[in-house]
């Protein structure tokens, strides 16, 4: 079997309800979901068992920005949503149809930067639960 791949963009990245959230796959550098785990330590008992420890799993987006000042953009959206859960829905390629939706807890992004840079920003927002997958439909 050949290797299967893609290439991250064109996609889009959106935040918030239609209409009224933000849509940032214009400013979006760099966007990927990522997973952390973390294990309880087993229990050992006197008579020789085990109790395996639970593992919880955690999932956050995390994602490069082109800053943005103006009314609506990155940095109006999140400051004023910090703390909030939205929506997210992230397409890696348009073209692929392959998308990861959930909600996410809004954290306020750092303005400014070097002088004569276009400023960019780093966000790590993470999932309320656990995001879902769709793959890209057979065809």
């Amino acid at each position: 079997m050949p290797a299967k791949y893609y290439s991250l963009g064109p996609g889009t990245l959106k935040l918030g309800e239609t209409g009224t959230g933000l849509d940032l796959s214009c400013q979006v550098k760099s966007a990927k979901v990522t997973w952390d785990n973390d294990k309880d330590d087993d229990i050992y008992t006197l008579c020789g068992d085990t109790v395996p420890g639970e593992t919880t799993y955690s999932a956050k987006l995390e994602l490069t920005a082109l800053q943005d000042l103006s009314t609506g953009g990155i940095i109006e959206y999140t400051w004023k949503n910090k703390g909030t859960k939205v929506k997210v829905v992230y397409v890696p390629n348009t073209a692929q149809g392959a998308k990861v939706e959930g909600e996410v807890i809004i954290q306020p992004c750092d303005v400014g930067g070097d002088v004569r840079s276009k400023p960019e920003t780093d966000l790590e927002l993470p999932f309320v639960g656990e995001p879902s997958f769709t793959p890209q439909s057979a065809g």
